[in-house]
């Protein structure tokens, strides 16, 4: 695993993105997915010219670990047959977004393969709703849209796969960590995507619904240890 110290650099200088901008002439919308470690690629160029203006070496820049750890979707699993969501006029009322999936632990050496099931807990709240507010002063609509959150658990199959995962994950940095935490959720908003990108079973009712897969794409979602 690896990834940019772009952000704990900038906490050290107490600089900000849009300062970091002015001093290397790279455009804040660059800048911004680098600092969160959401750019899958990074010019060498941009990498010398960050490096030149926060006079640090390259080395200084990245950090990495010997192994990686990825998950990846069981379609296997009878578990992994059984997503839906189902909605009336008053809203969502049952749903099961649970997840079953592979994790692969992979170094030199050593490669570690089980079964992990992401379980949404009860604080999981999938709201489709949309209310009508009233109207604005030129007369236009104003509907609010109902808040989602979703809260998953990892659910493993015994005691010594959950204890290889968090022997590998106490490895990690606290920023590693946070690599992790984020290619986890975006794995699981992908499967969300995938199995109900084509949901329309609430646009049928009088009361206007949001759309689930726009709803995916935006909702926030947490990791609970």
């Amino acid at each position: 695993m690896i990834r940019n110290r772009l952000s704990d650099l900038l906490g050290e200088r107490q600089i900000k993105i849009s300062n970091l901008s002015l001093m290397t002439g790279i455009a804040r919308s660059t800048l911004t997915p680098i600092y969160f470690n959401q750019s899958e690629m990074i010019k060498i160029d941009t990498i010398n010219k960050i490096c030149m203006a926060l006079e640090v070496n390259v080395d200084d820049f990245f950090e990495s670990v010997n192994f990686d750890i990825d998950f990846f979707r069981d379609n296997d699993s009878i578990d992994d047959i059984i997503f839906f969501i189902d909605s009336n006029e008053s809203g969502i009322y049952n749903f099961n977004i649970d997840i079953a999936s592979i994790c692969q632990i992979h170094e030199k050496h050593n490669k570690y393969i089980f079964d992990v099931n992401f379980k949404s807990t009860t604080d999981t709240k999938l709201d489709d709703s949309v209310i009508y507010i009233g109207e604005d002063n030129k007369g236009k609509d104003i509907w609010s849209e109902g808040i989602s959150e979703l809260f998953y658990e990892m659910e493993f199959n015994d005691s010594n796969d959950k204890g290889t995962y968090l022997e590998y994950k106490n490895k990690l940095s606290i920023g590693l960590q946070l690599v992790l935490e984020n290619k986890i959720v975006e794995f699981i908003r992908n499967v969300l995507l995938k199995e109900f990108k084509d949901y329309d079973d609430n646009q049928y009712f009088n009361q206007p619904k949001q759309n689930i897969e726009k709803l995916l794409k935006k909702v926030k979602i947490n990791l609970v240890d």
